[in-house]
């Protein structure tokens, strides 16, 4: 371009100045415009580098909060321990959302396999655990089977949702599946979990079994880390009939309180039983006198009537010699009476003569 024009002003005839001038123009002119589209360019440069700067950290920000939030969705805040002599141990997040589920002994794994209990509320989780358990007869028939929920965490408030979350759920679940038990519920300090994991049971039982060692240092943990909850209470309330704890402790009470519930659980589903036994045999005894008495009838209209004739034979045949001898004796009679009257007029002839 610079070319054509340098050949256009040589075909010109004027004054070199005039010359100059206008060629220096025309530079700044050209210049003017490679500047012009040399800023442009940059200015294009920084803000598609912004742009992508922009969208890294934007991508980096979205990952990183992803990554956060997941993490501290999967943060446990508080823990419930779930026992009747399956053991189980449910983390919860902050969102009350079971993050994890683990079983403490052979009885925990089998009413936990098949179940997702995972990302749900702590309610619908001891729903379905409580629901495996009456399915897996760990929930006696009788009624007498006592289920321990026990939150894990320091904060009350936290605590009290916990275990009424918990209970609620297992007494759906126990409603559900036609059954009766008696739900207990405690809590206990975080600092105590891992006291009790080193012990390979849950806080919950754990708490039960140092209550009982509070009534008596001699028992160990081995001796009641495989009993049932109510094993352990019942023990519990034996010591304590001993005297040697103050009655007002309100944790005892509570035990107390279930133990005799259970109790009086069993007491009634025996005399219910007793009840419908009793109702069967009177009911087996009047169906046996109806069916002796349709029998007897039956009987009766089958019988033959072979010995009524004989009978009625019998009897006309006395009658008809009754009458015989009484025909004999009156004919016997008259005889007599003509003999006499023969006699008589004899005897009357003779005076005669």
């Amino acid at each position: 371009m610079y070319t054509t024009i340098k050949s256009s002003l040589n075909q010109i005839n004027a004054e070199n100045e005039l010359v100059i001038k206008t060629k220096n123009a025309i530079n700044c002119i050209i210049e003017k415009k490679n500047n012009d589209a040399i800023v442009v360019h940059k200015k294009r440069s920084v803000f598609e580098m912004k742009k992508l700067v922009f969208a890294a950290c934007a991508a980096f920000l979205i990952c990183g909060l992803s990554i956060g939030g997941f993490a501290y969705y999967k943060t446990p805040v508080a823990y419930l321990s779930l026992d009747i002599n399956p053991s189980v141990e449910l983390a919860i997040n902050a969102f009350d959302q079971v993050v994890s589920a683990t079983a403490y002994n052979a009885d925990g794994e089998t009413i936990l396999e098949g179940q997702d209990v995972l990302n749900t509320s702590v309610e619908n989780a001891v729903n379905e655990l409580v629901k495996s358990a009456s399915e897996n007869g760990f929930i006696s028939s009788d009624g007498s089977t006592i289920v321990s929920v026990t939150s894990e965490t320091d904060d009350a408030d936290l605590a009290t949702t916990i275990e009424e979350d918990a209970q609620q759920g297992a007494e759906n679940a126990i409603e559900s599946s036609g059954d009766t038990a008696v739900v207990y519920k405690d809590n206990v300090a975080l600092l105590r979990r891992d006291e009790a994991r080193e012990l390979g049971i849950t806080p919950g039982k754990l708490n039960l079994i140092q209550k009982l060692q509070a009534l008596d240092p001699a028992i160990t943990v081995d001796q009641y880390m495989d009993a049932k909850v109510k094993e352990i209470m019942k023990k519990i309330i034996e010591l304590r009939s001993s005297g040697s704890i103050d009655s007002s402790d309100s944790d005892l009470q509570d035990i107390e309180s279930a133990v005799g519930q259970s109790e009086k659980n069993r007491d009634v589903d025996n005399n219910s039983n007793s009840d419908d036994n009793e109702s069967q045999d009177e009911t087996a005894a009047t169906e046996s006198k109806g069916s002796d008495k349709d029998n007897a009838i039956k009987d009766s209209k089958n019988a033959k009537p072979s010995s009524t004739p004989t009978i009625n034979t019998d009897k006309s045949q006395k009658e008809d010699q009754d009458q015989q001898a009484n025909d004999d004796n009156k004919a016997k009679s008259n005889n007599s009476n003509a003999e006499s009257n023969n006699n008589g007029n004899d005897n009357s002839g003779n005076r005669k003569q």
